[in-house]
């Protein structure tokens, strides 16, 4: 059908998208004769079939490449993201909280070290730190709980840069002055989001990113409210805090230096 977009390439990752189990079987097929008549190998191990559905449990599929059945899973990790069955960012967020924690407690022996000014110890954290617990967030649409999960692992390492616990009573944004990181995370994820929207929105009719963004879904919707994607949870909340509709918001982006002014500020990045 016009419009289907089946496969998704990047370097040796494939990622095969279709509706039924019967087109995937014979996609599967597809590429399997292809990789062969190119003497190219598909490790099966490595190879996972996951169906997307806002119910839960699995589908039991019975997907074979070269005589293997593949694995059916719940999550699988996709150029750095984790993609779930159920959709939604937290299985995303709780990996990138992770990398992030785990890449601050790599750098303990800088944090405590006292001969380390904290103009270097923030211009390592906005280096390192931030990148891991935000990469590839343009794509999220964030519910309350994951934006104050971002914000309590992010605030867990502040705290421990300036030697600071909770029994001091010492409030959030005292300890946010002291470091120097004035900016939550929850915050830069926000402006990421605004970026990627903006770019998109520029982008001619013509390409397969506009065309997949612009598209609409067929078939019916379940009952009860849809969860938050990234239009309704990352878009448009942070326009909301920005004072701004969708509306407006088209037309300003196509113009590069307002729309990074509203984005990041008047400072811009």
């Amino acid at each position: 059908r016009e419009g289907d977009v089946r496969l998704l390439l990047f370097a040796e990752d494939t990622a095969l998208v279709v509706s039924t189990e019967v087109r995937l079987q014979g996609l599967v097929d597809e590429v399997g004769v292809v990789c062969e008549r190119r003497k190219l190998k598909v490790n099966v191990g490595k190879s996972k079939v996951m169906v997307c559905s806002r119910g839960g449990g699995r589908a039991g599929l019975n997907v074979r490449l070269n005589g293997d059945v593949l694995e059916e899973v719940e999550s699988f990790k996709y150029l750095g993201s984790v993609i779930s069955r159920g959709g939604g960012v937290s299985e995303d967020v709780r990996q990138r909280t992770s990398e992030a924690a785990a890449a601050y407690g790599a750098m303990k022996s800088i944090w405590r070290e006292r001969k380390v000014g904290m103009r270097v110890k923030c211009a390592l954290y906005e280096s390192i730190v931030v990148p891991k617990g935000t990469y590839a967030a343009e794509s999220w649409g964030l519910r309350v709980e994951e934006r104050k999960k971002l914000n309590v692992m992010e605030m867990n390492c502040l705290r421990n840069m300036c030697g600071v616990t909770r029994r001091d009573m010492v409030n959030n944004e005292v300890v946010r002055r002291r470091v120097g990181v004035v900016k939550k995370m929850e915050e830069r994820v926000d402006e990421r989001v605004l970026s990627w929207y903006g770019h998109a929105e520029r982008m001619n009719s013509e390409r397969m990113t506009k065309r997949v963004y612009e598209s609409k879904v067929d078939g019916p919707r379940g009952r009860g409210a849809p969860p938050k994607g990234w239009m309704s949870g990352g878009v448009k909340e942070a326009l909301k805090k920005r004072g701004m509709t969708i509306e407006s918001a088209k037309v300003v982006c196509q113009n590069r230096s307002e729309w990074r002014a509203i984005v990041y500020g008047a400072g811009g990045v």
